[in-house]
């Protein structure tokens, strides 16, 4: 896994947090991370943080919401709306603080400095090379200390780094589920069905004749005897023993 990091401080008005990670996942897996809360709540938020909850209404103008939970048992709590979707590659939505019922809050409330705005803008770009993604995040945050624009990198990176272990996780998980699919298939294929009852039906004795040719063009040899016919393996066969007279 490859990273790339970029803090941008030439202009105050536009500083932003710039990272790019390369996922061994393919970019459907990784998007689904990103858009599915079951997926999202294992690994979104920084080092010894959990996310109890979370809210994802994947449209342009619909909202996301997410509840960050610290060690100590905080919540930090976020919203934003999405501006931006091209399905499996890009997603843009702004970001705000609010508190635990959803009410915008400013950044102070969770001990972060005046400077930091009202509102931020995150965009995350997927692109799949081989089977892996690179993923690129772009967040635009404004005029911030530089402690908290290392914090902000920090928090995402550590979030990125759980990314990867959940994406391993996903992966396994969907390798011994083809993998338990496929041995459905055969089990079902080996599972005596009505074709085999007609087989069934002919187990038994019976008094037979054979006739057999050890000759091509000759005449036939004719034995009488006893078949002992049986289901085997399962009732998938029938074997046929003949003792003859």
């Amino acid at each position: 896994m490859a990273t790339r990091r970029s803090i941008n401080r030439k202009e105050p008005e536009e500083q932003a947090v710039a990272i790019t990670r390369v996922f061994d996942a393919p970019r459907e897996v990784v998007w689904k991370a990103w858009t599915d809360c079951e997926r999202l709540t294992r690994w979104w938020g920084p080092k010894d943080f959990t996310t109890p909850h979370c809210k994802i209404d994947l449209r342009q103008g619909g909202v996301f919401q997410n509840c960050m939970r610290s060690a100590e048992g905080r919540d930090y709590c976020g919203k934003g709306v999405y501006r931006e979707i091209i399905d499996r590659e890009r997603i843009t939505y702004t970001d705000f603080f609010v508190d635990e019922q959803g009410n915008p809050v400013s950044a102070a409330h969770y001990g972060l400095s005046a400077e930091w705005p009202e509102e931020t803008l995150v965009a995350v770009t997927l692109a799949e090379h081989n089977g892996k993604t690179e993923l690129t995040l772009q967040h635009t945050i404004g005029s911030v200390p530089a402690s908290e624009l290392d914090l902000c990198y920090q928090g995402w990176n550590e979030s990125f780094d759980k990314l990867a272990g959940e994406l391993a996780k996903d992966l396994k998980q969907e390798g011994k589920m083809d993998m338990q699919a496929m041995m459905d298939v055969y089990t079902k294929l080996g599972t005596p069905g009505p074709p085999h009852k007609l087989l069934e039906s002919m187990a038994g004795s019976w008094t037979a004749k054979v006739k057999s040719w050890c000759e091509f063009e000759k005449s036939a040899t004719e034995s009488a005897g006893t078949s002992e016919q049986k289901m085997v393996l399962g009732g998938r066969f029938l074997q046929q023993e003949f003792t003859a007279r």
